[in-house]
């Protein structure tokens, strides 16, 4: 069994609560290891699974850190991040199948977020049995792999057992209970990870919707809050730009040079945006429309023609300047609820 190092140059996320993947880091290819010493220290733990190379991304942190510790666990693998080990899918379930599964009890906690699931979370790692994580990635990115037809429900099913597996890596002695704090999107494979683990009982926590929707705004403005003002960047043209809603987003504003893998990231989170709410591009981009004269659609047409021809781009309008007021109309309660 091998393991592959990349050595970590550069960290590069826009935003610490975009769902983990490789291009999160700037790395070199170093040395090619056993892919055991994965076992041995309880400091190498799964961060994400790079599909289109059909491997999985291990992060070694310090060994004097229990990431266990820390909410939002993905946040603390990314910032303590100190190298990186890949591994193929293949030899993620031979790991397992060393590992053995090395829990009594398995707990997957799902919510619709906002709903106190850290505190739950935070409070049942507090005793000895007790290891709980809070919002590893890992299940992220199954449920955005799977698709829809269920064509590979038996390979994410297989995955979720095997990584779930390795993700049991405690610090303190007598623990036999392992309890995993999804982020939301995660439910979209729950009944895989029911099919990996049939014996588990889940926890589902949810919430007053009217309060649920106070809580999702102030955190949704105070992301759009936390945004730079100083570059002339307009939060809704930027969350325009990212859903990509009528599929042929315009470039964006010249900014100052970003990482090689900024491409990459950009593709990322139009997909995780699509995969993670499937119902709010359409939802969107059918009560835009609805709002539109038929002139007003046609403009919109051209523009969008327009912005894909470099000749004629820099003479009109950008189709996302365009829709603004439009988005704007839209009732913020019913976006909230599709997302």
């Amino acid at each position: 069994m091998e393991a592959k190092v990349l050595d970590i140059e550069d960290k590069t996320k826009n935003c610490e609560l975009d769902i983990a993947k490789l291009s999160d880091f700037r790395y070199r290819e170093g040395a090619t290891v056993d892919a055991r010493v994965i076992l041995d220290h309880p400091q190498t733990t799964l961060y994400c699974l790079d599909d289109e190379h059909r491997r999985a991304v291990f992060v070694e942190s310090p060994p004097d850190l229990d990431l266990s510790q820390r909410p939002f666990y993905f946040i603390g693998q990314y910032k303590h991040a100190q190298r990186l080990l890949t591994v193929s899918y293949q030899t993620l379930h031979e790991l397992a199948a060393t590992a053995g599964v090395r829990f009594q009890r398995l707990l997957p906690m799902q919510s619709v977020g906002r709903c106190g699931g850290t505190v739950l979370s935070r409070a049942l790692n507090r005793l000895n049995t007790v290891f709980s994580l809070d919002e590893p990635d890992f299940y992220t990115n199954v449920a955005m792999m799977r698709p829809d037809n269920g064509s590979r429900d038996a390979e994410l099913a297989a995955l979720l057992r095997s990584g779930t597996q390795l993700m049991f890596r405690p610090m303190k002695p007598g623990t036999d209970t392992m309890l995993l704090k999804f982020r939301p999107f995660a439910i979209k494979a729950g009944d895989l990870m029911y099919q990996a683990f049939p014996d588990t009982k889940a926890i589902f926590l949810y919430r007053n919707a009217e309060t649920w929707a106070r809580s999702v705004g102030r955190s949704i403005q105070a992301v759009f809050e936390a945004q730079p003002v100083d570059n002339g960047s307009d939060s809704t043209l930027d969350l325009l730009r990212m859903m990509d809603i009528f599929g042929s987003a315009p470039p964006a504003p010249p900014a100052p040079p970003r990482p090689k893998n900024a491409a990459a990231n950009r593709k990322s989170d139009i997909m995780s945006v699509r995969r993670t709410m499937p119902a709010l591009v359409p939802f969107i981009r059918q009560n835009v429309l609805k709002q539109m004269a038929p002139g007003e659609r046609l403009k919109l047409l051209w523009l969008i023609l327009a912005q894909q021809l470099p000749v004629l781009r820099d003479h009109s309008q950008p189709a996302t300047d365009f829709l603004k007021p439009y988005l704007q109309k839209l009732p913020p309660m019913k976006v909230l609820a599709v997302m």
